[in-house]
């Protein structure tokens, strides 16, 4: 009796492992070492963020393979470079979060023969580059954000779920590297090398 009820415990137990979902370890790194830099005649390059992520619901951005919020200080690493003597460069982080909206669903026999979006993500990222103490330049500045907004099935799994989240932050970090580049070189350009 006391093999069989082993046994059982260990069917059990594995059945129940085989249903578990892993999260995909196959994600790549989001970074912005494929571009060049933007050199900045600066003597060094600092990197503000006072953003208070929440880490209750309905915010989820930390639960992302790369958070925006990692997203904006790899974009700060990748991109901006000192190629100067003088004057400060300082990259400040305004906002960077992610919001889980439930939405819907249907009811009744045709809600359970739908597969409905029951999820929607709105992620959002805004910075501003200031820089100050450069020859002939008292302070200039550019600003730059992006938004998206995303659905999901009910029926994904968590794999399908991290790479969409995945994807969003990989194209929310494209819209907003190209916005601050071209914002950089409409305000800062006096103190571009």
């Amino acid at each position: 009796m006391r093999r069989c009820f082993h046994f059982l415990l260990c069917f059990v137990g594995l059945a129940l492992a085989g249903c578990q979902t892993t999260p995909d370890p196959m994600l790549p790194e989001i970074t912005f070492q494929h571009l060049p830099p933007i050199k900045l005649n600066v003597a060094r390059i600092e990197v503000v963020d006072g953003v208070k992520e929440p880490l209750a619901a309905p915010h989820v951005g930390h639960r992302f393979p790369t958070p925006p919020r990692t997203g904006l200080h790899t974009w700060a690493r990748d991109r901006l470079q000192a190629a100067g003597t003088a004057g400060v460069a300082r990259f400040v982080i305004i906002d960077a979060d992610v919001t889980e909206n439930r939405l819907k669903l249907k009811k009744g026999l045709k809600g359970a023969f739908t597969d409905e979006q029951s999820h929607r993500y709105d992620a959002k990222v805004s910075a501003r580059l200031e820089v100050t103490g450069v020859a002939n330049l008292r302070m200039a500045e550019a600003r730059a954000g992006a938004e998206r907004s995303q659905t999901i099935a009910e029926s994904a799994t968590v794999n399908q779920r991290e790479r969409l989240w995945f994807d969003m932050v990989d194209g929310l970090m494209g819209d907003f590297n190209a916005a601050m580049e071209a914002n950089i070189r409409k305000h800062l350009s006096l103190v571009l090398k």
